[in-house]
């Protein structure tokens, strides 16, 4: 009889990473236009979560050599969905994710620096 898988639990952040790329950092009371904007499934839990993910298994997420599980909140909304997607998507444990009814999921507002 084998033995159980270890299991690597994630407690921490998750969060929706909204960035901005500009020319420079915006100066009080400044507004200037980005050049480009994206929105990633983030927070420092569930990067730590995936990264675990990847490095316990093969090229093609199949034959893990341990369980990873995430837990954490998030908020009832779209962002929350999208964070849930995501960490499935690596087949990283859901289970442990409280999901707020009342409650939105985290955001992190970053600013990239790209001078011309």
């Amino acid at each position: 009889m084998s033995s159980p898988k270890p299991v690597i639990s994630v407690l921490g952040s998750l969060n929706i990473d909204l960035v901005s790329y500009v020319p420079h950092h915006p100066l009080p009371g400044e507004t200037i236009t980005s050049s480009q904007f994206n929105v990633f499934p983030g927070g420092k839990g569930a990067n730590q979560a995936v990264a675990c993910a990847k490095l316990s298994r093969t090229s093609d997420l199949k034959n893990s050599s341990v369980d990873v599980v995430m837990i954490g909140a998030i908020g009832a909304d779209a962002y929350g969905t999208t964070l849930l997607d995501s960490l499935k998507s690596y087949d990283v444990g859901t289970d442990s994710i409280i999901v707020n009814k009342d409650g939105q999921s985290g955001i992190a507002m970053i600013i990239v620096d790209e001078p011309t």
